[in-house]
């Protein structure tokens, strides 16, 4: 057992003793996080400003519903190919 705790801290170094007047590397710490959580939260604000814009001014169909080619919903009640069934496809 002894061969094994020579061979750790031979590779590791050895522990240091206890010291109880070892106050740590406080004294030249600070806070360096406070800009990226800033920049990520405006960054999250601008995200669902957009999104409640382009929710309140846009067509939210265009997003759920698919389109043809020129533009007009698939399936859905009110459009010129409002009968068309899903199995045909775009043809």
């Amino acid at each position: 057992m002894a061969k094994d705790s020579e061979r750790y801290y031979g590779k590791h170094g050895t522990p240091h003793k206890y010291d109880p007047t070892f106050k740590g590397p406080i004294y030249d710490r600070g806070c360096t996080d406070i800009v990226c959580c800033v920049l990520l939260v405006v960054a999250i604000v601008g995200y669902v400003a957009v999104g409640i814009v382009a929710w309140t001014h846009g067509d939210p169909r265009k997003v759920i519903y698919p389109t043809d080619s020129r533009g007009q919903f698939c399936g859905q009640q009110g459009t010129p190919n409002a009968y068309v069934s899903p199995e045909m496809g775009a043809w």
